[in-house]
């Protein structure tokens, strides 16, 4: 309907001789703009070809062409817009930072280039969003947000409402730079001038002030990027504190600065305790997952493993709870809902592998990610085969996979279950074979709102292998195995949390 109208408007504009190089520009910008237009929508609705950059790149390049060829035009600024969407849509999907960048450049040429543009203030609102969000720079969100309003367009309410959710202005956004063309420093309010404290006060919060202050820089190193803090000088804060009045123990302060250089789980800064464990038995019902050579099913021996690791937790003081205790079938999307309805503080779903070559065998744990290697992708797409979701999911699904907040500590319990299930999967003659950790697309991860992971403890197609998967000795061995793994994450997760405080 949109190409019509644009088509209509150009044979108008043939009435008009002295406008007619006018509109004959105007045509060739907008059908140049809405060909890439189409190439976008079509590459959103594909998932093959979403998985591959290159796709990307070539409707980048297209829009770039059109922002270029037909600078100054209104669908110049509109190529700029998608130019922008698309990265940060990469983003979402790729998680690698040059594309954030890209995404963050394109907005600010937006603005700078088109500053009338009804985009402009879009543009703003955009940055704010990413520098709040994904940089922790509330300075520039600050800023942002202000040019947003001062455009004065459609967005000034929404602009407006989520300024005043940043709160007032905080010392620790005065050291931030503001990355804004044009702009360096937020303007901001005079401090208010300090209240008398009770003698013998100052000391104790002195104390507290710099653990504070600590404990945040901590927390925006463990934030994602790995360069400096933007604005902030290179570890200037704790060290200087400490040296102010020498109360700070140098031991103590290079730990806190060891820590700092770690990747600082979410959960660890806020200190969130590890107490209930969600146990998925993979398949159950007429779900039988794998079969072995010698017809030995997954959901049975799953099941044995995953009631067998409950006792084990148990009697380690955990509260551990399942998502099927019987042969019955549960859904993907339900086994989730389970966990998160109960308020689990971890997820461990437990498979038995299988391929159609019966020599591989071996132990593998996958946390949740999308992936480009084609087994762990064939590997996923049988443990989904049971699964509701269709087509019309891939962006919620996309979208759930990029606002995960509970990677690293995902991966952290994948390595310690996986090493200690390889080990279990030995014996006195031999070792078992250690696969590794990897990542995969498995929908019952999709959507737990705690560290998950999916265990496929061995291969039932490998003839030694389901020998073994069918014995209650070998099974307990892998269920303490899991349960020794999340004993393991959870005391490392306490000394890092430890090394914080002490």
């Amino acid at each position: 309907m949109l190409r019509s109208l644009v088509m209509l408007a150009a044979v108008a504009a043939l009435a008009f001789p002295t406008d007619l190089a006018a509109a004959a520009k105007a045509s060739s910008a907008d059908e140049a703009f809405f060909a890439a237009k189409d190439a976008y929508l079509s590459l959103k609705e594909d998932p093959k070809r979403r998985k591959y950059r290159d796709q990307w790149m070539k409707v980048a390049k297209r829009f770039e062409s059109v922002a270029e060829k037909h600078a100054g035009s209104p669908r110049a600024a509109d190529a700029l817009y998608n130019v922008a969407k698309l990265y940060s849509d990469l983003y979402r999907v790729s998680l690698a930072r040059r594309d954030l960048a890209a995404s963050i450049e394109a907005w600010a040429r937006l603005y700078t280039v088109y500053p009338k543009s009804n985009l402009a203030d879009d543009a703003h609102l955009e940055r704010a969003r990413i520098f709040r969000d994904r940089k922790g720079n509330i300075a520039t969100a600050r800023a942002e947000l202000e040019a947003a309003i001062a455009l004065n367009g459609d967005l000034k309410a929404e602009a407006r409402r989520e300024l005043k959710a940043l709160g007032p202005v905080t010392r620790e956004e005065r050291a931030q730079a503001v990355e804004i063309p044009g702009r360096s420093k937020p303007k901001v309010a005079k401090a208010p001038a300090k209240r008398p404290q009770p003698k013998g006060a100052k000391a104790q919060e002195d104390e507290g002030s710099r653990r504070a202050r600590l404990f945040e820089s901590i927390a925006l190193v463990a934030s994602g990027d790995e360069e400096t803090v933007d604005g902030a000088e290179e570890e200037p804060t704790a060290e200087d504190e400490a040296s102010a009045d020498g109360q700070l123990d140098r031991a103590r302060l290079a730990k806190l600065e060891e820590v700092a250089h770690a990747s600082v789980p979410l959960s660890v800064q806020v200190g969130l305790k590890v107490k209930r464990v969600i146990i998925d038995a993979g398949h159950g019902g007429h779900d039988t997952g794998a079969i072995g050579p010698k017809g030995t099913r997954e959901k049975d021996v799953v099941l044995a493993i995953a009631l067998k690791l409950r006792d084990k937790l148990q009697a380690e003081g955990f509260e551990a709870l399942m998502t099927r205790e019987t042969d019955k079938f549960v859904a993907l999307e339900d086994r989730a809902r389970f966990a998160n309805r109960k308020k689990g503080d971890l997820f461990v779903s437990i498979h038995c592998n299988a391929n159609k070559s019966r020599k591989l065998r071996g132990t593998e744990t996958y946390t949740l990610n999308v992936s480009s290697d084609r087994y762990a992708i064939r590997l996923a797409a049988r443990e989904n085969a049971s699964s509701e979701r269709s087509l019309s999911d891939l962006q919620f699904i996309l979208a759930d996979l990029a606002t995960k907040a509970n990677t690293e500590d995902s991966t952290r319990l994948a390595k310690a279950i996986n090493a200690r299930v390889v080990e279990a999967m030995g014996d006195g003659r031999r070792k078992g074979r250690d696969l590794g950790v990897k990542q995969a697309l498995f929908y019952v991860l999709l959507g737990v709102r705690m560290p998950s992971v999916l265990v496929e403890t061995a291969f039932l197609s490998h003839p030694r292998e389901e020998q073994e998967l069918k014995e209650p000795a070998r099974q307990q061995a892998i269920a303490d195995g899991i349960a020794s793994g999340i004993v393991r994450f959870v005391a490392e997760r306490d000394a890092l949390a430890s090394a914080i405080v002490d």
